[in-house]
């Protein structure tokens, strides 16, 4: 039996403030270059903070505990250390809780 959680879809546009689970399209399993930043992608809630107009990459995304080997953070502009640019379609899950978040990644990592 299949269950889908409406607090998981993603048909509404991501609000400053939402958590969010993203993944970067341009990096692939097969780039060993930024495995480190695709696995912490998949295992991280990022938080919203702030929006860009006209633009590809138009989410700021923050996150916690960005480990110091984890590329492509703060680039390509001036961000903080532990932002990154994402794109409404690289941003996979949305919730205003960011515990859901995580228990979401907890059954995928685990299998449950």
């Amino acid at each position: 039996m299949i269950t889908k959680f409406k607090i998981f879809e993603n048909k509404k546009d991501p609000e400053i403030g939402d958590y969010v689970i993203c993944e970067d399209e341009l990096l692939t399993n097969d780039n060993q270059k930024y495995k480190d930043t695709i696995e912490f992608l998949k295992n991280n809630v990022g938080q919203i903070v702030s929006k860009i107009e006209n633009n590809k990459y138009n989410y700021i995304v923050y996150y916690e505990n960005v480990p110091k080997n984890s590329k492509l953070f703060g680039e390509p502009i001036e961000l903080e250390k532990n932002c990154r640019l994402f794109s409404k379609n690289e941003i996979k899950k949305i919730s205003k809780n960011k515990e859901k978040l995580e228990i979401k990644i907890s059954i995928k990592k685990y299998n449950l």
